[in-house]
């Protein structure tokens, strides 16, 4: 009921109703966010995959994510992805957008302790907006939403995001 009543004052502010769930998570949480009435589904981890792993997932499966995504009536925005691989992996699961980054670097997330590794947001973005390319060409026209999200301090960054390839950036 609080949650039905919170996502009420947000569509009656006029914005679009949206909500962020782990992959860990998403099959639990959903469907009532769903009855709550969101609008866009936001399925977004540090590590994610079309058919993501957990062992903390309630079900003991996999969350597949093409099936996940083709059984909801709402958008579903997925990521965090950091190269053209896996971003051309989430687009085919039918995600209307791909999140690159993984939030603030400054604490948020544990990405560079868990890989060891960092990818520049430039290199991340226009990796993701070549999947774009190749998507678009795969599909025959098929348009995914790249949203930049990590590293952006100012509004040049934004500025560098959308040069980059990047549809939005996260705030």
């Amino acid at each position: 009921q609080v949650l039905t009543e919170a996502l009420d004052r947000v569509r009656t502010a006029g914005a679009t109703v949206a909500a962020r769930v782990s992959p860990q998570h998403a099959r639990e949480l959903t469907p009532t966010l769903l009855a709550a009435g969101v609008e866009v589904l936001v399925v977004q981890g540090t590590i994610i995959s079309a058919e993501h792993v957990s062992a903390e997932d309630s079900a003991g499966e996999p969350l597949n994510l093409k099936t996940f995504i083709g059984d909801l009536d709402v958008p579903v925005v997925a990521g965090g992805v950091s190269d053209h691989r896996t971003a051309l992996h989430l687009m085919r699961t039918g995600a209307a957008g791909v999140i690159v980054g993984y939030g603030s670097a400054e604490g948020a997330t544990t990405t560079r302790e868990v890989l060891g590794i960092g990818v520049p947001m430039a290199t991340a973005i226009a990796d993701a907006a070549a999947a774009r390319r190749d998507y678009l060409d795969e599909t025959g026209g098929r348009y995914v939403h790249v949203i930049a999200d990590g590293d952006i301090h100012s509004s040049g960054d934004i500025v560098k995001a959308i040069a980059c390839g990047a549809d939005a950036a996260a705030l």
